[in-house]
C-alpha cells in the first residue's frame, strides 16, 4: 500500500504537465473540453485583494457566456444583485456606484478600482446581446443589511397606493444619495451613550428620527409584510442570525439557483476560497459542499491560487476624540483603512498551500496556468495535495480518506498579481 501511493506522488508532476495550459490574460485561451461545460454550476473562488484574479473571473464570464451560461452569482445578496441588475440593464452608474459602496459590507479587499471597471465591462458586453441572452446576476449570500433591503423594497414598491401604510412609505427610501445618509451607506456614524432618538432630533432631524425608530428596528416585519402583498424577497424571510453564512447562502441556492439549474439553466458563481470547497474543512460544510451532498446537479470547482502577489488587506482603525452637540459628548465611530501585503497570498510563511512548489516548478516564467485535476488516470484522485492549507501555526483540516479532487477540480496559478487599489483612491 504504501509503495503504490509513493509511485501515485511520483507521477504527480508529469500528469500536471500533461494536464496544464498557458493563460494568456490579455487573449485567454483556457482550452476546458466538453466534459467541463457539461456542468450546471461552476465556481471560481480564490482568495480576495488580488487584481490579476478579477480579471480572470471577468474572462471566465466572457467564456462560460460563449457556451451558455448567462447567470453569474458573485458573493452579493439579493437587494445588491437588484443594483447590481439594474446597472447592467440601465448603464446608470449611479446604481453602480451605489452597489460597489455596499459591496465593501462584505468583501472590502475586493471592492476597488478593478472590481467596478469589470462591471463596466459586463455592461459592453451586455449591450451586444439580445434581451434574453444578457448576463442575468443572481444574488444568494446572506442579507447584507437592512437599510440596503429597504431600499431594494423602496425600488420595486408599487407607485399606486396599496392601501397599506409601511409599504405605502416606502417611497421615502427611494434614493442613492448615500453620502447624506451615513447610517444607510455604512460610512462613520456617531456612537453615544444618549438613545439614538436624542441624537438624530438634535442632529440629523425628523427623517432619521423617523428612520431609526420605525424602519430599522422593524425591518424583519417589513420584509414579510412586503413578501406577503407581492410575493417577492419570500427567501429573506427565513433568514436569521441563529443560522451561518453557508447555511443561508445554500437555502438561497435551493430557492433562486436550484430551479434555473432544473430548467436547464446553467450558473457561474464568483465565491471565495472557502465557499468553494466541494469537501468539509475543519469539520464544516462549505457551500459547496451542501450542495454536493443533496442536489443532484454537476458542479465544478476552480481554485485560484497565488504566489509572489500582493494583496489589498482590509482592517479597522480606531478613532480618537469625541464631538460635542448641544453639550452632549458623542465617542466616534471607528472607520476602515487598507493596506497592502505580500504575507496573506496564500504562499508565504504564515500562509502556505500544500504542493504549490510543483506548481510553481511547472509553470516556470508563466504568469497564469490551468491545471485540470481530475483528468483521465490523474494520481490527485487519490492524493491529498493542494487542498491542504496552513495559515500560521495551524492547517486546516481536511477530511480522512478524502482526496485532491474532493475538493476542487481545477488550479489556476496566478503570479506577481498587483493589489486591489480601493474605491476611496
Amino acid at each position: 500500500m504504501w509503495r503504490a501511493v509513493f509511485a501515485q506522488k511520483e507521477n504527480i508532476i508529469p500528469y500536471l504537465i500533461e494536464n496544464s495550459t498557458n493563460i494568456d490574460l490579455t487573449n485567454p485561451n483556457f482550452q476546458f473540453d466538453q466534459e467541463f461545460y457539461a456542468n450546471d454550476l461552476f465556481f471560481f473562488g480564490f482568495i480576495h485583494g488580488a487584481e490579476k484574479p478579477q480579471v480572470l473571473d471577468l474572462e471566465l464570464q466572457k467564456i462560460l457566456f460563449k457556451n451558455g451560461v448567462h447567470n453569474y452569482a458573485p458573493e452579493v445578496d439579493y437587494s445588491l444583485a437588484y443594483f447590481f441588475n439594474q446597472y447592467l440593464v440601465t448603464g446608470n452608474e449611479d446604481f453602480l456606484d451605489f452597489a460597489c459602496e455596499f459591496y465593501q459590507m462584505r468583501v472590502p479587499q475586493d471592492a476597488s478600482i478593478q472590481f467596478k471597471n469589470k462591471w463596466k465591462e459586463l455592461y459592453k458586453l451586455n449591450r451586444e446581446q439580445q434581451k434574453e441572452q444578457q448576463i442575468s446576476i443572481i444574488g444568494m449570500d446572506k442579507e447584507y443589511s437592512s437599510e440596503l433591503t429597504l431600499t431594494h423594497i423602496a425600488f420595486i414598491a408599487p407607485k399606486e397606493p396599496t392601501g397599506i401604510a409601511m409599504i405605502d412609505s416606502l417611497m421615502f427610501f427611494k434614493t442613492l444619495e448615500t453620502n447624506d445618509l451615513d447610517i444607510i451607506s455604512g460610512k462613520p456614524v456617531y456612537k453615544s451613550g444618549k438613545s439614538w432618538d436624542y441624537f438624530f432630533a438634535t442632529e440629523k432631524g425628523a427623517f432619521y428620527k423617523r428612520f431609526v425608530s420605525l424602519y430599522k428596528k422593524d425591518s424583519l416585519n417589513i420584509i414579510k409584510l412586503f413578501g406577503e402583498y407581492s410575493g417577492d424577497l419570500k427567501h429573506l424571510m427565513n433568514q436569521s442570525e441563529s443560522h451561518n453564512r453557508e447555511e443561508i447562502i445554500y437555502s438561497n441556492f435551493k430557492k433562486i439557483g436550484l430551479p434555473l439549474i432544473q430548467k436547464g439553466e446553467k450558473i457561474y458563481a464568483n465565491y471565495g476560497y472557502f465557499h468553494i470547497q466541494q469537501e468539509k474543512i475543519n469539520g464544516s460544510k462549505s457551500l459547496a459542499k451542501l450542495i454536493k451532498d443533496s442536489c443532484n446537479i454537476k458542479q465544478v470547482s476552480i481554485v485560484g491560487m497565488l504566489t509572489n502577489s500582493n494583496c489589498l488587506k482590509h482592517r479597522k482603525y480606531k478613532s480618537e476624540g469625541t464631538i460635542i452637540i448641544r453639550e452632549t459628548k458623542f465617542k466616534k465611530a471607528s472607520y476602515n483603512g487598507y493596506r497592502t501585503s505580500k504575507t496573506y497570498d496564500g504562499d508565504y510563511l504564515f500562509e502556505k498551500v500544500n504542493g504549490i512548489e510543483k506548481l510553481k516548478k511547472i509553470s516556470k516564467d508563466s504568469e497564469c496556468m490551468l491545471f485540470k485535476l481530475n483528468g483521465e488516470k490523474s494520481p490527485l484522485m487519490n492524493t491529498m495535495l493542494f487542498a491542504d492549507f496552513k495559515r500560521g501555526g495551524g492547517k486546516w483540516k481536511v477530511e480522512e480518506g478524502a482526496s485532491t479532487t474532493d475538493y476542487f477540480q481545477y488550479i489556476i496559478l496566478i503570479k506577481n498579481s498587483k493589489p486591489n487599489i480601493p474605491l476611496e483612491e
